[in-house]
């Protein structure tokens, strides 16, 4: 079939865009480092001053839900009908939902975190890109600019911005992990932990079923037969959250592995170190118009 060449035809073939490279600079405002740092400090602040107004007495509260449990019951009991073991089983069930709602804060702290760093670095990086005297716009408008933490990757790879090898990124990497490991359950980002960074028992971010200490396991297993021991050890490697379908409804992650503090310090050292100029070099699109677009895949 023999191609037209008219004019209309051909203006209606796609065209290879023409791209040059551009040199570029984006600038943090001292002021603005400044203010970053500081609203990450004062986040911990705010977290450890809430731990200890409303969960640091927890392991305490036992004896105090067993009152308040004794006290309801004889609202509706006489004291003879009392059963002390469903006093106790009210005021555990009490304590467990207490620690079940330190976890949940824990937690969604460190979701406010992680997308406290992506609004961030999305904005700083948008506004750099898009200012009136910038020589390139990006192709995105900011609703649609680096919304996912690998596109953030993507835009410091074309600003050859060498944050790898920053101290704090794996930890901030990590951070963005947990957090939609805690939003969404089971799935990708739960597999990533399992598999990249909790893959010894010294760093499990899992809690697991029938989770002894290696002396209360020697003695537990010294009371089970061969078969029993063998379905044992199948079992005990099974993640709560198998069990559970839910990272939030239980304590299926490991609070104790993921202290706020640790990942608020890495985001302090991220903004501590990034560059107040940071120049570069970008391919850019240029379209017929002759506006000039930097290329964000």
């Amino acid at each position: 079939m023999t191609e037209c060449k008219c004019k209309n035809c051909v203006d209606k073939q796609p065209k290879t865009p023409k791209t040059h490279e551009v040199s570029i600079t984006l600038w943090l405002n001292p002021s603005r480092r400044a203010a970053y740092i500081n609203f990450y400090q004062n986040m911990l602040d705010n977290y450890d001053k809430t731990v200890n107004l409303v969960y640091s007495d927890i392991k305490e509260r036992t004896e105090g839900y067993k009152k308040e449990v004794y006290d309801e019951f004889l609202q509706s009991r006489s004291p003879e009908d009392i059963d002390t073991f469903d006093i106790g089983s009210e005021a555990a069930y009490r304590l467990e939902r207490d620690f079940l709602m330190h976890y949940q804060y824990h937690f969604s702290q460190l979701v406010n975190l992680y997308h406290t760093f992506e609004q961030q670095i999305r904005k700083q990086l948008y506004e750099e890109l898009n200012h009136r005297l910038s020589p390139i716009r990006t192709k995105e408008v900011m609703k649609d600019f680096a919304t996912k933490f690998g596109h953030i990757d993507v835009v410091l790879t074309e600003l050859n911005y060498p944050y790898k090898s920053h101290p704090s990124w794996g930890l901030i990497i990590e951070l963005n992990t947990i957090a939609n490991t805690y939003k969404h359950g089971d799935g990708p980002a739960a597999q990533r932990l399992n598999q990249r960074f909790f893959v010894t028992a010294a760093t499990y971010l899992f809690n697991y079923e029938n989770e002894r200490t290696k002396k209360e396991e020697s003695a537990y297993l010294k009371t089970l037969d061969e078969e029993e021991k063998k379905e044992y050890r199948e079992q005990k490697m099974n993640k709560l959250m198998d069990r559970e379908l839910s990272t939030n409804l239980s304590m299926v992650l490991r609070a104790d592995k993921t202290p706020f503090k640790v990942y608020v310090q890495a985001i302090i050292e991220f903004w501590k170190t990034f560059p107040e100029h940071l120049s570069s070099k970008v391919t850019v699109e240029v379209e017929p118009e002759e506006n000039i677009e930097i290329i964000n895949e």
